[in-house]
């Protein structure tokens, strides 16, 4: 396991054992029995860590299904990986550095590979989308992503009801896309 590896498997477990604001540099690299060095050879502070944690944690494997057109399996990785990391997710959502670390990286990360999916749907369709719809379209999907976590920790809701309503959104998808293109924006 490499350092970085051992790093986050130590800020995991910290993670369910107290809150955030409470975990140190020190704590992370003591847990993963590694050098204080190697934590400041890879990241600069505890958020430049969070941040590479979610992306490599998290996001990297949505991004991967989202730039092949695969809504519904990033979907389903994200609603299983919250559901199997309540603890982590409730932690993250409950200090406002950490949960805006985690919206900035879908709205900065996974928003852009919705801007692509929809383009891709534009000209498979063979449709002439406005931009702005583009933009606000996609920043819907990065709100029902950053919704999951929300609803999983606080609302109790089950990740199989959140899977088939994305489904049924998801799938609605290019029909939307249509009826949006007969549409003039221009008033």
């Amino acid at each position: 396991m490499s350092g970085k590896e051992s790093l986050y498997k130590a800020f995991h477990a910290l993670m369910k054992e107290k809150p955030f604001p409470l975990i140190s540099i020190s704590e992370i690299v003591k847990k993963a029995n590694i050098n204080r060095n190697t934590f400041y050879y890879h990241f600069k502070d505890i958020f430049g860590f969070v941040k590479a944690f979610l992306e490599d944690e998290i996001t990297n494997a949505l991004k991967e299904k989202m730039k092949r057109n695969q809504f519904n399996e990033a979907f389903l990785i994200w609603v299983d990986y919250c559901e199997n990391h309540l603890e982590l997710m409730k932690n993250l959502l409950d200090h406002s550095e950490t949960r805006m670390i985690l919206e900035k990286i879908l709205h900065d990360d996974i928003r852009l590979d919705v801007v692509k999916v929809l383009h891709d749907y534009e000209s498979f369709l063979h449709l002439n989308l406005p931009e702005k719809f583009i933009i606000f379209f996609s920043h819907n999907i990065v709100e029902e992503y950053m919704a999951v976590p929300k609803e999983m920790v606080y609302d109790d809701v089950d990740g199989n009801l959140l899977k088939k309503v994305f489904y049924l959104y998801a799938d609605a998808i290019p029909d939307k896309m249509i009826n949006v293109s007969k549409i003039d924006f221009s008033n």
